[in-house]
């Protein structure tokens, strides 16, 4: 699961809110597509693992948040739609097969966002960007602790968060 930092830094770089059509690629527990659906987005995710799309309905359902959810693979299973923004949080070993779709369906100045923990999927992903004419590029390494039972405190795997603005 996304932890609650994370997902507050991940709505405020894609700039969610009403009005906005968001992809969550690898949506996993469901956490960054409950997250956008409370905050009034029109949210689509796409989950390849059965018991991770499964989880990512039941809490839509739990929290009586509304999203399209494709269980699939992407790019291939993604819709056809144009869309504002568009978090990348696993592919699958497809990352360079995804922006030939996010080129056809993102929005100029449509904002990508990714999360990755590996410096291959980073790099991977920071060429991309560049190849395919991403402006604003930025990347962030966050590293989250939180107090535990007894005040110690406990660090979190750190992410690298990755942002490009669509060419416009």
């Amino acid at each position: 699961m996304t932890k609650y930092e994370l997902r507050v830094l991940i709505c405020s770089l894609l700039g969610v809110g009403p009005g906005k059509t968001l992809l969550d690629i690898g949506s996993g527990t469901g956490s960054i597509t409950c997250q956008w659906a409370e905050m009034g987005a029109d949210v689509w995710a796409i989950e390849s693992q059965r018991d991770a799309y499964d989880l990512t309905l039941e809490n839509l359902e739990r929290l009586g948040l509304t999203a399209q959810v494709i269980h699939g693979m992407a790019p291939q299973d993604l819709p056809r739609l144009a869309m504002d923004g568009c978090f990348l949080g696993g592919s699958r070993g497809q990352m360079a097969e995804i922006f030939p779709y996010l080129e056809e369906n993102l929005r100029p100045r449509g904002i990508f966002c990714g999360a990755f923990i590996t410096l291959k999927n980073l790099e991977i992903c920071r060429r991309e960007l560049q190849k395919w004419g991403y402006e604003q590029m930025e990347t962030r390494l966050i590293q989250v602790s939180m107090e535990n039972e007894i005040g110690l405190m406990i660090a979190q795997n750190p992410i690298f968060l990755v942002r490009g603005v669509k060419r416009g």
